[in-house]
């Protein structure tokens, strides 16, 4: 069962794994947030990663919709993101496996889709 731009099976698949990880990451920062305002222990990076996870999230809805510009948020969003709670200076050997993380998982979602039907349909 595929739609008329090419999103099949395994673009079903890696898309709801990413969906999960933006919205327990956007969760995560939404948490922090709070924290940080009562002055207990939490990433100040939290107030950016909320909203790049919630752009993320909008970027795959677009891309749902066939739209190119779903690309651009869904990678700014994943990698910009991540970015933010791989600053964590309390955890700062968590950068790099992070971004390594949200890089895989935005690009596996890209390459999942059809080109040639996805270019054809706008």
């Amino acid at each position: 069962m595929s739609n008329n731009i090419g999103l099949g099976k395994a673009y079903r698949i890696i898309r709801n794994i990413n969906c999960c990880i933006c919205l327990f990451c956007a969760f995560f920062c939404g948490i922090d947030i709070p924290r940080m305002i009562n002055g207990l222990a939490a990433n100040p990076y939290s107030l950016f990663g909320f909203p790049l996870f919630l752009l993320a999230l909008w970027g795959i809805y677009k891309l749902e919709k066939g739209k190119r510009i779903g690309i651009v948020f869904l990678l700014l969003g994943e990698i910009m993101g991540g970015l933010s709670i791989g600053a964590d200076p309390d955890h700062p050997s968590d950068a790099i496996p992070v971004m390594i993380m949200f890089g895989v998982i935005s690009v596996l979602q890209i390459m999942a889709i059809d080109w040639k039907t996805f270019l054809n349909s706008e």
